[in-house]
């Protein structure tokens, strides 16, 4: 007898169909899994003979031949157990071959008969309605983000013998629906934040035109509860976005049980010590790194010198393109990586360095120890920060540390509901002038010069900038389209040279780069025409 069930295998973010084919006939009592089946899938014939016979039904002792489909496509997964088990049923006339039609499976089993979860069942559903199929039976508690896919029924089951019973029509299981999102996680307020006021219109900014940042200060002076609150101020997702993140999670298996579609916008903070493979992605069949996790959201890197360099140049192409290519020898994926990066770093090895601050024309707050690294020591941490990684960070805001009795006495700033208006109110403005989904970090060379022309004194600044502190090509591009954000948030039709000024204060490291043989504590030192005054434009 034979049988055919349709099931799949998840490859980075994508489901690929598989065919499972079922024969029994004459020869020694032994089952056989064939079709380049690697890791789990070689030891499933185990777990699903165990599985069936917890369901009271006896196969025989006839020979059990069982042949995956595409036979090149490489199949380590164990949620093939499901189509495996029905296959070998409908083989054995237990199910009827016709309850395989326009149906497909996707489940691991246990030795008991547990249909255990599995990651990718989004895809899968996905993957069910292309083929024009009109069912899917999935694990219980796979079954909520199943059913997001429209068109399909979501078969949520706990047991194999549910399954038989469904397909005989003994006892038909009711479909999943679809449950509400879960509401968006706090992610703290800005007003929570004393003083920072440099920072906060930095982070603004960045949230208004998706603009990568990189925050320069000592510990403790409140790097990282900024970032935690960037995606408090960023919009939410659109319909396609929600599903498009969703299938992300769903395919590297970070969905929780029981939960629908994602609709708060990914936040992801590794720790220092992740290898290159765990941010981009990896393994002999590659999954999703912590790059591709916070599509459409915040990744966030804390002490980014840390990080190792390869995993830090790695980033470089992803910032720049929104996808990652992961090339084996056998296949070649591309993984979605449209993030917003948010970066922390201590000025100097031991995080009190302010010369920074004083080439900015402010005034150090005097809190804690006198920095005792040598200007070589400076330069050799920031050194592991290469050139081109920097150049794809568009803001650079340095952090000061705030003395107790201010931020005792600080009264309480902009609510992040507040800043997130107005963050709104600008997407709005690059929505109608770029199209949808569409902000000014992803402006092209064209849509540059058409919609940031500048005038003489903006001219004069860009020159300067370019002449004094040794500006890339990229660097000059990327001051431009933080500054038609800057004027999108204050709702001007054209940048000024107001908006150029505030947009090249923002590009702090690049002056350090060029300054690596000067004297970076000279208070004596003639501020330049954009640092005479660091608050923010209004």
């Amino acid at each position: 007898m034979y049988a055919r069930a349709a099931s799949g295998t998840v490859i980075g973010v994508e489901a690929l169909p598989v065919v499972v084919e079922a024969h029994r006939g004459n020869g020694l009592p032994l089952t056989n899994v064939i079709g380049l089946a690697r890791g789990a899938v070689k030891e499933s014939a185990v777990r699903v003979r165990s599985a069936i016979a917890a369901c009271g039904v006896h196969l025989g002792t006839q020979r059990q031949v069982l042949n995956l489909l595409p036979a090149e496509l490489p199949k380590e997964a164990s949620a093939l157990d499901l189509a495996l088990a029905v296959s070998l049923l409908a083989a054995a006339e237990v199910v009827p071959l016709a309850a395989l039609a326009g149906r497909r499976f996707y489940a691991e089993l246990s030795l008991g008969g547990s249909l255990e979860p599995v990651r990718g069942a989004v895809l899968m559903a996905d993957l069910a309605r292309r083929h024009g199929e009109t069912e899917i039976i999935v694990p219980h508690a796979n079954a909520a983000e199943a059913a997001i896919i429209p068109g399909v029924r979501v078969i949520g089951a706990r047991h194999l013998s549910e399954v038989i019973a469904h397909l005989t029509g003994a006892e038909v299981v009711t479909p999943a629906a679809p449950v509400e999102p879960a509401p968006s996680a706090g992610h703290g307020c800005l007003s929570e934040v004393k003083g920072q006021r440099l920072a906060k219109r930095a982070l603004e900014v960045a949230a208004a035109g998706n603009h990568n940042l990189l925050m320069v200060g000592p510990p403790g002076s409140g790097k990282t509860m900024l970032a935690r609150r960037l995606p408090g101020i960023l919009p939410e997702l659109s319909a396609d976005e929600s599903i498009e993140v969703t299938r992300v999670h769903s395919a590297a298996g970070q969905l929780r049980s029981g939960c629908g579609l994602v609709r708060s916008r990914p936040f992801r903070a590794p720790h220092h010590t992740a290898s290159e493979a765990a941010l981009c992605g990896g393994g002999s069949i590659p999954r999703p790194g912590e790059i591709t996790l916070a599509h459409r959201g915040v990744l966030f890197l804390d002490e980014l010198p840390e990080f190792s360099r390869r995993g830090l140049e790695s980033l470089r192409e992803p910032l720049e393109e929104g996808c990652i290519q992961i090339a084996r020898a056998s296949l070649s994926l591309c993984f979605p990586a449209q993030v917003l990066l948010v970066a922390a770093m201590n000025p100097c090895p031991c995080g009190r360095f302010q010369g920074d601050l004083r080439r900015l024309g402010a005034t150090p707050a005097k809190v804690g120890a006198l920095c005792l690294c040598s200007l070589s020591e400076v330069q050799r941490y920031r050194s592991r920060i290469s050139g081109p990684l920097l150049d794809r960070i568009d803001l650079h805001v340095p952090v000061q540390a705030v003395a107790y009795r201010d931020y005792a006495t600080a009264a309480a700033g902009e609510t992040s509901a507040v800043v997130r208006a107005r963050v709104l109110a600008a997407r709005a403005r690059q929505t109608a002038r770029l199209g949808p989904g569409r902000s000014n970090c992803q402006m092209q060379e064209r849509e540059v010069r058409e919609h940031v022309a500048l005038d003489d004194a903006s001219l004069r600044l860009i020159e300067q900038a370019i002449d004094v502190h040794g500006l890339s090509t990229r660097g000059s591009g990327r001051i431009l389209k933080v500054a038609r954000t800057i004027a999108d948030l204050a709702a001007a039709e054209a940048v000024t040279a107001t908006h150029v000024a505030e947009a090249i204060q923002y590009r702090m490291l690049d002056w350090a780069s060029a300054e690596a043989g000067a004297d970076l504590d000279d208070d004596a030192r003639q501020p330049t025409p954009w640092q005479h005054d660091t608050a923010p434009c209004a």
